[in-house]
């Protein structure tokens, strides 16, 4: 769950055995419930994407998105916290096929 809100999908993704990403996906009617908590976590919005429904907390080191999906069609909301520096160097690789299984 993220803030007591079932998610759809948790992802964990890895780089050369370190967690770099988590992204998770839960019902947008529920939305309401994980800005809240992480309002109250992260405190104030940093950036503000209104056209793209995308709220994000950042820091030096890492940064937490928020997106509303929307409820008519229905498409998930999403939460991702990224540690950038990690990110980074996985966004440099190529895949190299059998090995990035």
């Amino acid at each position: 769950t993220v803030a007591g809100v079932k998610t759809e999908l948790l992802l964990y993704q890895f780089v050369d055995g370190k967690l770099f990403r988590i992204a998770a996906s839960f019902p947008t009617d529920q939305f309401h419930l994980v800005k809240e908590a992480a309002i109250k976590k992260y405190g104030p919005v940093a950036r503000e994407n209104a056209k793209t429904h995308q709220l994000i907390w950042e820091n030096p080191v890492a940064s937490v998105g928020l997106i509303r999906g929307s409820v008519h069609p229905r498409e998930p909301s999403h939460l991702e916290l990224i540690y950038r520096q990690l990110a980074e160097l996985a966004a440099s690789r190529a895949p190299s096929g059998l090995t990035d299984i």
